[in-house]
């Protein structure tokens, strides 16, 4: 069947055109604008020289006037100046040599005439008012002069000059105190401007480098011109054959949706009921409230199904606790507790030790060889941090005085139990050794510690999920808050506990992801 009908092919014949022409004006518009900084700054380098040109001539003019001129031999082009009306204007020297002052207009005018015989610069001292008539203004001069006198600071622009293109530059000469020897009975006092000094530079090795570079600008931008347009031609090329086959890979794509779509409902049926399973291995809380009516459980799982469980094992006189990290997150941290759960109910049930250290080192054992990873060839290097605690003596219902367990013990394999008492916070710290990784230690026993219960203490059992979660900022909440908020809320209501528990972690935790599996069980008497 022809999928690419000539509605198609009008569409993709208008695209490329409209391609082309925008990449035409692209390169047009940039061509143009580049021979316009080109320009630009070729006239900036021959504004820049002229500048260069008229600071030298102020400084000599300068030190020529801090002098108060200079004398020079008296020469066929260094006559006397008939216009330098000042006492001992010409002198002779003892061996009669005649000589003649040079005041700095004259010291001007013939570093100008010497310039312009070796560079072709012309110089010219001009002024509205001059005592020389040759330093009369002309149009152009005279133009700028009277902007000086409106607070123009520089005058320049491109001028032809005897059929040569020049730079012509002028600033203003300001009246400074040397200058008053020669110009104060024409009326000017320090700080006047009585003139200028425009200067001319050749603007033809400028041209040349600016007709260089417009040369490799111009082919540049051909040359750009003409890659783009190849690349829009064979670009439409290929999207003409892709557009062929659109429709039967979308065709393609909707089927293969269809089975994922249909693999993924499967496999999300599969990880709900796995979390039935796995909330059905939870404590019925409803029981545990017989034995521990003050107490309260977090358990949230980062994904559906997670890597913490939380566990309890009724005994005759009295009840074992679980609280177990496994590793990792969602169906492989629910395959962990599965291993977990099953090896905890044999040590507590079929073997009946209720030891908590003897326990974990049962747990640690059974764990580590079930995975095979006490061989060198497992490839996996899984286990699972936890903490065991033991009550005995505990009734249900109302429990007399005599019934209260006096002491409780505590087991932890890098996990913790923490209590309050009369508003002060400890933590009894479990060993730091892991259960059932390839690095841990089949052999290690672990620490059993017992603590005498007295009235109104609570205790707290916490994965690492709390108090590891990131605000939105990459800051823990740490163990330092964990020990202000129990203190807090220690003698609240358990119900109560719960809730300011869950707003505090959810507070921090902010608009940000929850990073782990989160349990936290908590009970008093």
């Amino acid at each position: 069947m022809d999928i690419f009908n000539k509605k198609d092919t009008v569409r993709l014949k208008w695209y490329v055109a409209v391609l082309a022409l925008s990449w035409i004006l692209i390169i047009a518009f940039s061509l143009m604008w580049n021979i316009r900084q080109v320009k630009l700054h070729i006239s900036e380098m021959a504004r820049t020289q002229a500048r260069s040109t008229y600071e030298k001539d102020i400084i000599y003019r300068r030190w020529n006037a801090g002098h108060g001129g200079v004398y020079a031999l008296v020469k066929e082009d260094t006559p006397s100046n008939p216009y330098l009306d000042v006492p001992e204007r010409d002198i002779t020297t003892p061996s009669g040599r005649v000589l003649t002052l040079i005041n700095p207009a004259y010291m001007t005018r013939q570093a100008h005439e010497l310039e312009k015989q070796t560079h072709g610069v012309r110089g010219h001292i001009t002024s509205l008012n001059p005592i020389r008539p040759q330093n009369m203004a002309d149009l152009w001069e005279a133009d700028a002069l009277k902007k000086f006198e409106h607070g123009v600071k520089e005058v320049s622009s491109v001028r032809i000059m005897e059929d040569k293109v020049y730079m012509r530059l002028m600033k203003p000469l300001v009246t400074e105190k040397g200058c008053l020897k020669c110009h104060a009975k024409q009326g000017y006092k320090e700080g006047d401007i009585r003139g200028g000094i425009s200067v001319s530079i050749p603007m033809s090795p400028f041209l040349a480098i600016e007709k260089a570079q417009m040369k490799n600008l111009t082919a540049g931008h051909g040359l750009l011109l003409f890659i783009g347009l190849l690349g829009i031609g064979l670009g439409s090329y290929r999207l003409n054959k892709q557009i062929i086959y659109r429709k039967k890979a979308e065709e393609s794509l909707a089927n293969t949706l269809i089975v994922v779509q249909e693999s993924n409902r499967k496999i999300m049926e599969s990880i709900q009921y796995a979390k039935i399973i796995q909330t059905s291995l939870l404590t019925n809380l409803d029981y545990v409230k017989t034995y521990l009516p003050n107490s309260l459980l977090i358990w949230l799982p980062r994904d559906i199904v997670g890597g913490d469980i939380f566990l309890t094992e009724f005994l005759d006189n009295g009840l074992i606790i679980a609280a177990i990290d496994c590793t990792g997150h969602g169906v492989p941290g629910a395959f962990m507790t599965m291993i977990a759960v099953s090896a905890l109910k044999r040590i507590v049930k079929d073997e009946r030790c209720h030891d908590p250290a003897e326990i974990l080192r049962r747990l640690n054992y059974i764990v580590k060889t079930t995975l095979r990873q006490d061989t060198e060839y497992a490839k996996s290097d899984d286990g699972l941090d936890a903490s065991i605690v033991k009550l005995v003596n505990l009734t249900t219902g109302s429990v007399a005085d005599d019934c209260n367990p006096s002491f409780l013990t505590f087991a932890g394999a890098k996990m913790h139990l923490y209590y309050v008492n009369n508003g002060q916070v400890s933590v009894i710290k479990g060993d730091k050794k892991s259960i059932g990784y390839k690095r841990s230690d089949l052999n290690f026993n672990f620490t059993d510690h017992s603590i005498d219960i007295e009235s109104g203490t609570c205790f707290y059992l916490l994965s690492d999920g709390f108090t590891d979660q990131l605000d939105i900022n990459d800051r823990r909440f740490g163990s330092r808050r964990l020990r202000d908020l129990l203190k807090e809320i220690s003698q609240m209501p358990f119900e109560k506990q719960r809730e300011m528990l869950l707003e505090a972690f959810e507070a921090h935790k902010g608009s940000g992801q929850r990073q782990d599996d989160v349990t936290v069980a908590g009970f008093g008497f």
